[in-house]
């Protein structure tokens, strides 16, 4: 089966490669945050493709004999969007920290 489609196939890579996390924007508020970084780019450009937001940043290799990796981000409310989407495939860990971040999100969006 061919995982371009298949949202229970980025939910495993965000699984697996991804970070969720609160990020501190230039003032005081923090907003949640998903990235992924690897070096297989069309990976990287199949989850912004198959999600519709975000942006790729393309790192140069941290060692010599390292590869070029790139790194998808996605914050704020899109994060959410795509937590609440992916939330049913996630293990348990993983699970845990993104219903922390969409509380998280709700309780700064009651805040403004």
């Amino acid at each position: 089966m061919s995982g371009l489609n298949n949202l229970g196939y980025f939910a495993g890579i965000l699984d697996g490669e991804g970070s969720f996390f609160m990020e501190k924007n230039r003032g005081d508020l923090y907003y949640p945050t998903i990235a992924c970084e690897m070096t297989d780019q069309d990976v990287i450009l199949s989850l912004k493709k198959f999600f519709g937001v975000g942006y790729i940043t393309t790192l140069a290799p941290r060692k010599k004999n390292w590869k070029t990796s790139y790194r998808w981000r996605v914050r704020n409310g899109p994060a959410v969007d795509i937590l609440n989407k992916i939330l049913k495939y996630l293990s348990i860990r993983r699970k845990q920290k993104a219903k922390f971040l969409i509380q998280e999100y709700k309780n700064v969006v009651k805040r403004n």
